[in-house]
């Protein structure tokens, strides 16, 4: 069980955010975490197998963004667990390195959510928002398209 910061928590039961603000094959940015609460967090460069695989723990260094998070893992009355959920709170500045930050109305950045089940017996599981085309978390050009928008007014009739 891994618990330090940046650490391969991605080869293992995992919550993965990818976000590029500024297109595919651009540098993007993952934060991870695993239910332990321990935190993964990297600017990656360049998304090539190659690279990643040299570059991993780098770029992880290079990059640590004040997040705060937790977990809590969930179990059945038998006592066997069910699933986790992680709860995180990401400073916008921590995003500052693409040159977009704060995002304008209109701008679009691409994101996926992933994670990776780990079912017992070496077996895992892998799933994420966007379909990608192989079983790659690391194809930013298939990544659906998040669209900020102007902020609106508060609703007063909302508490």
């Amino acid at each position: 069980t891994i618990t330090e910061r940046d650490g391969e928590i991605f080869n293992s039961e995992t919550a993965e955010l990818y976000l590029s603000p500024n297109g595919p094959g651009r540098p993007y940015f993952e934060i991870d975490f695993n239910p332990q609460n321990a935190v993964y967090d990297t600017y990656i460069l360049d998304y090539h197998y190659a690279q990643l695989s040299l570059h991993w723990r780098e770029w992880s260094l290079a990059f640590n963004p004040a997040v705060q998070s937790a977990t809590r893992v969930e179990s059945n009355a038998a006592g066997r667990v069910i699933g986790w959920i992680v709860e995180a709170a990401i400073p916008m500045d921590a995003f500052r390195e693409s040159g977009r930050v704060p995002p304008q109305p209109g701008n679009t950045w691409l994101f996926n959510l992933a994670r990776i089940a780990d079912k017992g017996g070496n077996q895992m599981e892998f799933s994420c928002l966007a379909p990608l085309g192989a079983s790659d978390f690391h194809r930013p050009y298939e990544w659906p398209r998040l669209t900020f928008v102007k902020k609106l007014p508060k609703n007063p009739a909302v508490k």
